[in-house]
């Protein structure tokens, strides 16, 4: 019995230090950047991303959302919101959507939105980076990830079981299928 208990925290001891390891030799700020383009108008693709309420019902993990409403920034006052996701704790993680501007209004056609991490329950930093440009009736969409994680442990375990890109991509595979069942409101 104790032969076995050492090995086990022999085990736990070297997986722990190898995360360690792995996380000391990845970079604690990252930037991950996807594009796919949709077959669908691009306010079609603008709205299903501007309508946050409506995460739950077509975003993977995404359990619920609470609308906070305005906050002051240090940029002035931005929209909030706090999103639930399955696994992640009870307290959420807040977002602030630091930049929206709708593709009309935006130089070229082009639009942008930045949803970012102000606060909850993540332990690191993070903000989403959405931009939008029409290609006639379709629409490309590029969304970077621009982020940080300090604790050395955390970056080894996310390098290994929770890449940024993964959750890039599962969010294009999502916003296709909503888009696919008629999830907008701007279908031309």
């Amino acid at each position: 019995m104790a032969v076995a208990a050492f090995v086990l925290i022999g085990f736990v001891f070297s997986t722990l230090s190898w995360l360690l390891v792995l996380g000391f030799r990845s970079p604690a700020r990252f930037e991950v950047e996807v594009s796919e383009e949709f077959s669908f108008p691009l306010l079609s693709v603008y709205d299903a991303i501007a309508n946050i309420p409506e995460y739950p019902s077509w975003r993977t993990g995404v359990q619920k959302v609470e609308l906070i409403g305005p906050v002051e920034t240090s940029d002035g006052e931005r929209f909030s919101y706090r999103e639930f996701r399955k696994g992640a704790g009870s307290k959420g993680v807040v977002y602030v959507v630091a930049d929206d501007t709708p593709p009309a209004k935006g130089p070229g056609g082009l639009g942008r939105r930045v949803h970012r991490i102000v606060g909850g329950t993540a332990p690191y930093r993070s903000q989403w980076i959405f931009g939008f440009e029409p290609r006639g009736q379709r629409t490309k969409l590029t969304v970077i990830e621009q982020g940080e994680i300090g604790n050395p442990l955390l970056r080894g375990v996310a390098r290994i079981f929770m890449p940024p890109r993964k959750a890039l991509n599962q969010f294009l595979m999502d916003l296709r299928g909503h888009l696919l069942k008629g999830g907008t409101a701007h279908l031309n």
